[in-house]
């Protein structure tokens, strides 16, 4: 395969892992402190990234919440289904 694509799906890959980190450290963050208190510098932190690295894969703390209440959901309809 080209060395291009193969270095694209690379970073690829390891932008979805780290998404996925993010996502994991704000779970376990908001369920500790909750939502209103937790602030983006604590996920950050859990997920062994600088705060504008958060930024490079959400906007806010409510889209990535979201995202994680909407993974939650799929998840448990998949779940009952």
């Amino acid at each position: 395969m080209n060395k291009n694509y193969n270095s694209f799906i690379e970073r690829r890959v390891e932008k979805l892992d780290k998404n996925q980190v993010l996502k994991q450290a704000a779970y376990d963050v908001f369920s500790k402190k909750g939502y209103k208190t937790t602030a983006i510098s604590e996920v950050a932190k859990q997920a062994g990234m600088v705060v504008g690295s958060f930024y490079n894969y959400y906007a806010s703390k409510e889209v990535i919440f979201l995202a994680i209440v909407n993974f939650q959901r799929m998840n448990f309809i998949h779940f009952i289904n």
